[in-house]
Order: structure tokens, then sequence, then C-alpha cells
């Protein structure tokens, strides 16, 4: 049957996981053709009583042309004879969710009727979602609102001779989205990988009891103690005789943060995806404006999103120094009092095999996140030509940094897990039962080390199984994480 879309609070952050994601097909409900019918035949309407007004984009030329004056039928020429003639480029194409998540979310303004568009446009629209879309580049996208993704998704869809308010795809609220969604999924192997490392560390379990929740006071810190203490049920006896070091012990409250980061961003989509973007936009009638009203506006920009995409982005920064530190101090064996580089008995680095040295891998990976966890702020530049045109979204920026920064993580947290279970390996003792799943799906893709072999191909290949389980894809962590 699909997803029923009827108002805009159907436009939610689990319908875009399913369309995006999960390539669910979409449909209006019979109720909200009718209310997009009658707000296009009500912008008519307008449209007609305010002729010889400003309607930007109708009555008058866009960006640089707004100050000159058309009819609507001089309108509709101009978009019949419009030559697209430039475009985003550069980077690497962004995953078709992308695109598919811009036509998804850009239905909240189409069945509110703040669009205007005509019934068989709207439908256009959502037949975008049953086939092929165009992909996004990953860079090129920071224009003055949506100018940028719509060169690219528009021409999917033929020219409408109907004349609507400033109709366009969503490709901000859809970013946030996405990167919400796919943040959640991420900062949960996060957990299970630093739990396996605790575990590996025989760190003291004091710096996780969920005593501590009460003294600290922070909802999201007391998502983390929990969720690190379930995860660590039937840890192994005994523990070390004395405290770890400071990058175990502070771990929930650097996870905590991170949850309040991806909470954060929850919320700037979940508002994004059903607000209307349109400019003009039209303001329905009501009893002092009984034809409506077209409001130019700015609505186009999200000035949120970049915000909350960038403290998601920080988040991983911060947890892959410790994860970082994890794998270091696993090595040095007068810190963790584990067989020294993980080496096993009797033997040396010319002797025997570990994942020693692998610790170094990170480092790279490490000051990456943190120069792409840089604020993304509005450009100080005048960025285009026109007189209307002069500051460009920043979402597109956040959000490609954002994946960046998670690539980067995944592979981090790859050499983490290989250095946990290569440290509970060298000790012969067993994963917690909670956790148990995971290591044997790390291991199917990087086994212990027994033998000379490179390791850089197994961490990548777990690298990329992370990457893809946090992406919905074909993953043995899909179903552990």
């Amino acid at each position: 049957m699909g997803l029923v879309v009827d108002c805009r609070e159907d436009v939610t952050l689990e319908g875009l996981r399913r369309v995006a994601f999960e390539g669910e097909a979409v449909r209006f409900s019979e109720r909200a053709l009718k209310r997009i019918a009658a707000a296009h035949e009500s912008f008519q309407r307008c449209l007609g009583a305010n002729a010889d007004g400003f309607i930007y984009g109708l009555t008058s030329g866009h960006g640089p042309d707004a100050s000159k004056r058309y009819s609507l039928e001089e309108t509709r020429e101009r978009r019949r004879r419009r030559k697209r003639s430039w475009g985003p480029f550069g980077g690497e194409p962004l995953p078709e969710y992308v695109s598919r998540g811009a036509v998804f979310a850009c239905l909240a303004s189409l069945v509110s009727g703040h669009a205007a568009v005509h019934p068989e446009r709207a439908l256009a629209v959502l037949g975008l979602l049953d086939g092929t879309l165009p992909q996004l580049p990953s860079r090129g996208l920071t224009a003055a609102g949506e100018l940028a993704p719509n060169r690219v998704l528009l021409k999917a869809l033929p020219i409408d001779d109907h004349v609507s308010a400033g109709w366009g795809f969503h490709t901000e609220a859809a970013m946030a989205g996405i990167a919400a969604l796919l943040a959640r999924r991420r900062l949960r192997l996060a957990e299970i990988t630093f739990a396996l490392s605790i575990e590996a560390f025989m760190a003291p379990l004091d710096a996780y009891d969920p005593a501590l929740k009460v003294l600290w006071g922070d909802p999201y810190e007391s998502i983390a103690l929990d969720t690190l203490a379930t995860l660590l049920q039937g840890a192994g006896q005994p523990r070390r005789p004395y405290q770890a070091p400071v990058s175990y012990r502070i771990l929930p409250k650097v996870l905590g943060q991170a949850h309040r980061a991806v909470a954060a961003l929850d919320d700037v989509s979940a508002v994004a995806l059903r607000t209307d973007q349109c400019n003009p936009t039209y303001v329905l009638p009501d009893d002092e404006y009984p034809q409506g009203r077209a409001l130019s506006n700015g609505g186009f920009h999200n000035a949120a999103a970049a915000p909350a995409i960038d403290a998601v982005t920080a988040g991983w920064a911060n947890l892959g120094m410790l994860a970082h530190r994890h794998a270091v101090k696993m090595h040095r064996g007068e810190v963790s009092l584990l067989p020294d580089r993980l080496l096993p008995k009797g033997t040396d680095v010319t002797t025997g095999h570990s994942t020693t040295y692998m610790e170094y891998v990170p480092t790279g990976f490490v000051e990456e996140m943190r120069r792409l966890a840089q604020p993304t702020l509005i450009p100080t530049s005048d960025i285009a030509a026109s007189q209307q045109d002069d500051i460009a979204i920043t979402t597109p920026l956040a959000f490609v940094n954002e994946r960046r920064a998670a690539e980067c993580f995944d592979a981090t947290l790859a050499v983490l897990g290989v250095v946990a279970s290569q440290a509970l390996h060298v000790t012969s003792r067993p994963a917690p039962s909670s956790l148990r799943r995971f290591t044997e799906a790390l291991r199917q893709i990087c086994p212990p080390v027994d033998s000379h072999r490179s390791l850089a191909s197994d961490c990548a290949r777990l690298s990329d199984a992370f990457s893809n389980a946090v992406a919905y894809s074909r993953s043995p962590f899909l179903a552990l994480i």
C-alpha cells in the first residue's frame, strides 16, 4: 500500500526513512488532492485580483529580474523558453537517497496548499519516487536557497504550464533528516564498539554505574550510562585493580554529548520536514484576506540545520579521539596490564603477530575529523551577480562535512574493534554475552591475528561494513545495531 500523505504532519523522519532508504511508495490521500486543487484554484483568483501588484516570479522576474514586471502570460512564455544553462557540479555524487529525501520533504508544501501547485503537478512530483532520480553532486550546492539542487532535480520534471507559488525541492530538510537518521544508528554502533573496548581493557565498571545518573543529573549522560551498563552485563572478572585512563572514564560524558547533538538534530529535522519553504508562499484565505496572500519570504533558508549537523560532526571528532586513545593504550602493556603490544606470550615484535602499529592508522582520520568539525557559517562574500541572491544556504556544506567525518569515524571504530578483539584473543577471554554476536561478526571480516598478514584490507572491509550497516545496506552488523 505504501505511505499515505494526507497533511504536512505526515512528512516525518520515519516517513523519510521509509521513502529515502527503503524505497517505499507514496501516495496522496483523496482529501489531500482536494486540498491541493482548492488551493490552486484559490491562488488563481488571488493572482487575478493582484495582477498589477508584486508577486515574486509571477508578476515579476526571478533573481536579478525581480524588479521587472511581467504579465502572467509573459511569465508562462518565459517559463516555456527558459534555458537552464548552469548547474552545480564537483565531488562524488551523493547517494540517490538524498534526492529521494528532497522529493519527499517537498510534499509538506504541496499537501498544505501553500505551494498552490496544480494537482497534476503534485502527482508528477510524487511520480518521481517511482523511478530513478538524478543524483546531486557533493559540491556546488551552496547557492541562494534551493536554486542549485533544483537545477539538478527539476530536470526530471517537464516544464509546468500551470502557474503556482514558488515551489521547489526541499533539499536542506532532507539533508538534515538523513543526517539525523544515520547519526542515531552510527552512535549505537559506537556504543557497542566502545563497550567491547571497555571489556578488552578490563576497565573497572565504576565509571559506567547507573548510580551516577542521579549524581550527574543529565538526561543524555543517563542514556549513555544505561546503554553501557546493559552492553557490559556479564563482563569478565576480576577487573583491573585501579582506575582506567581518563579516556575510558569520561566516555559516558562524551557519549552523552553526542546523544544531545543527535536529539537536537532530530528536533531540527522534524520541524524542517513539515515547514513550508516556498517563495513566494501562498497564505490561504481568511476573514481578513478572503483571496489569500502571496508572501515573498526567506523560508527557503534553514538557519538551524547546519549548526545542528555541525554538532553531530563535532561528536564524531571527539569520540574518534577517544577511540584512538583506547587503541593506543591497549597496546601499551604498562598502562593496559595486557600483554605488551598485544603480542602472544613469549614473543616480541620480531617473532610474534598482533595488531601492533595499527594504532598509528587512526591518526590521520582523527585529524581530518577535527578539520571537518569547524563550524559552518554563512559565507561572507556576496555570492552572485544578482542584486537579490546575496546569501547562500549552508546545510549542504555541513551535510557533506558530516558525511566525510562519519566515514573517518567508521574507520577509527573499525581499528578499535579489531584491536579490542585481538586483546580478548591474546588473553583467551570470551566477549560478554551481550557483545558476543557483534564480536563474531567483526571476526568474520577481520579474524584475530595468529600469523603474518596485512590488516589494512581487513580493516577497510570492516569500516565499509560499519558504514553500510548505518546506511541500511546489507551487512553482518545490520541486525546488531
